[in-house]
């Protein structure tokens, strides 16, 4: 118990300081650095009485036996070294060049430069102050943990069937396997060859488009139209299975005849210029590839997921029990709301670059995928009785209940202040 207490406190502390590398200086009109944070018990205190309580005794037994444990001499646990790649990547970021009209001694300047000239770690501290310091990402936040929460208690037999459905788990830890079929480096590399062509002029109109498109009076109508009575989870399915293998041929033969299916035809010219830009995204010519990476991701999925689990849950939560945080409707708001709001970029921007550091890490990649596969394994490992997914997912879905989320957020925004200087903490937990 007391090796998974520890860990996330190390994740605020090493991270800026126990490397024995130094944080850049906060800056001044900010008032203090990390020394000045709130302690972890302070920042989180629902994980840490969750932990007191022992009420994660069956998450931290899994941890502690399974990924705490190397896996041969010479490597480190996997959990330690998901935490040793987090830390080298905030360290790389912290002491690169500071930002050119930054003040002296410091890292980060008051008025941003283009993204391509700077800090990372500026970026992300940016990226907080819009979300969480200035509030304006709010909605995306608190999104969050209801949409987990849902789809964590879709598995545990929580959903209006009351039947448990660990396939779902079973078919997300093959996601993970690192095996000759599933690699998260394909998932990363389709990550930066997606950003890349987002940010370039071929990939620009695609936002407008999807606007477009959005405020249709077809896609509304589709909308309004689609309940479980107009559409069954099979059609569904079987338009998920369309929709992969036109994508997978990437011809645009294929993509125009997606607008022949029953459920889209009606609307074909609304939905025209998006399958236009999915012409060009996929295009041989476009560089970096986004097909070959994107072939390989699709042909995992089909591989894990033979019976369509995923689509299935997302048609059961978001047509039958009509969560609102899986309709379509709020998310597409969410994300436009946070397009509007980073007019700059910089939340693509630092997808791209935080899947580009992590591409480059071998280890890292394998201990991340090796920490997701085992949460979630369909097996139970002895002298368990019940599987990995059994023992992890209560848990989780306690701590989430508890506020554990929104605390976390609050602990990586002290994190990243503390490495870029800023007001410490973001978020002021009860």
């Amino acid at each position: 118990m007391r090796s998974w207490h520890v860990l996330p406190a190390m994740v605020v502390g090493l991270s800026c300081g126990a490397l024995d590398q130094e944080a850049p200086r906060a800056v001044q009109r900010a008032q203090g650095d990390i020394e000045q944070c709130k302690s972890f018990e302070q920042l989180m205190p629902n994980f840490i009485a969750a932990l007191k309580n022992n009420r994660t005794e069956n998450l931290a037994r899994l941890i502690k036996t399974q990924l705490l444990v190397s896996p041969r001499d010479g490597v480190p646990p996997p959990v330690m070294d998901v935490l040793r790649a987090i830390f080298n990547t905030l360290a790389t970021f912290a002491h690169r060049t500071p930002e050119r009209g930054a003040p002296a001694g410091e890292l980060c300047a008051v008025m941003p430069p283009p993204l391509e000239a700077s800090n990372e770690l500026c970026e992300m501290r940016r990226a907080l102050d819009l979300l969480v310091h200035e509030g304006k990402g709010l909605d995306a936040l608190k999104l969050l943990d209801p949409l987990l929460r849902d789809i964590i208690g879709y598995v545990l037999g929580k959903s209006s069937d009351a039947t448990p459905h660990y396939e779902v788990t079973t078919a997300v830890s093959g996601l993970f396997a690192q095996d000759k079929v599933c690699q998260l480096n394909d998932t990363l590399d389709l990550t930066i060859a997606m950003v890349k062509f987002l940010e370039s002029p071929k990939g620009q109109p695609l936002f407008d488009h999807l606007n477009g498109l959005v405020d249709s009076t077809g896609f509304k109508a589709l909308l309004g139209s689609t309940n479980p009575e107009t559409l069954k989870e099979e059609d569904l399915v079987n338009l998920s299975k369309v929709l992969l293998s036109a994508i997978k041929s990437a011809q645009p033969a294929d993509l125009d005849n997606l607008l022949n299916n029953p459920l889209l035809s009606k609307y074909k010219a609304d939905f025209q210029p998006v399958v236009g830009d999915l012409k060009v995204l996929l295009d041989p010519s476009t560089q970096p590839s986004v097909t070959v990476p994107m072939r390989r991701v699709l042909t995992c999925v089909e591989e894990k997921d033979k019976n369509s689990d995923l689509i299935r849950m997302l048609y059961r939560l978001a047509l039958r029990d009509k969560k609102p945080e899986l309709g379509l409707t709020k998310i597409v708001g969410v994300l436009r709301g946070i397009r509007e709001l980073d007019q700059r970029g910089s939340f693509i921007h630092l997808v791209g670059t935080l899947a580009a550091v992590l591409r480059s890490d071998s280890l890292g990649v394998d201990a991340a995928a090796k920490v997701v596969s085992t949460l979630l394994a369909p097996r139970a490992v002895p002298p368990e009785v019940r599987s990995n997914a059994e023992l992890a997912l209560p848990v989780i879905d306690e701590l989430l209940a508890s506020g554990v989320g929104y605390e976390a957020i609050c602990a990586i925004d002290t994190l990243i202040y503390g490495c870029a200087g800023g007001a410490q903490p973001a978020c002021v937990t009860p």
